[in-house]
C-alpha cells in the first residue's frame, strides 16, 4: 500500500490541498491560503507525515 500524501498548491485564486490516503483522493479548496496551510498542517498531523512545503506555483 502506498504512503498517504497531503499536497498543498495554488490554482487560480483557490489554495487546494490534495490528500491520497488509502488508494483514495480528497482535495479541498480554501480561498485563504492560511487556511489551506492550517488544514493541511492538521491532516498530515493525523497521517502521521511531515507538512507539505507549499507550492505557490498557479496550475493551469
Amino acid at each position: 500500500m502506498n504512503e498517504p500524501v497531503v499536497e498543498l498548491f495554488r490554482s487560480d485564486d483557490t489554495w487546494v490541498v490534495k490528500i491520497t490516503e488509502g488508494g483514495e483522493t480528497e482535495e479541498r479548496a480554501f480561498k485563504i491560503e492560511a487556511h489551506a496551510v492550517s488544514y493541511a498542517a492538521g491532516q498530515s498531523f493525523r497521517l502521521g507525515i511531515q507538512p507539505p512545503i507549499v507550492d505557490d506555483t498557479v496550475a493551469a
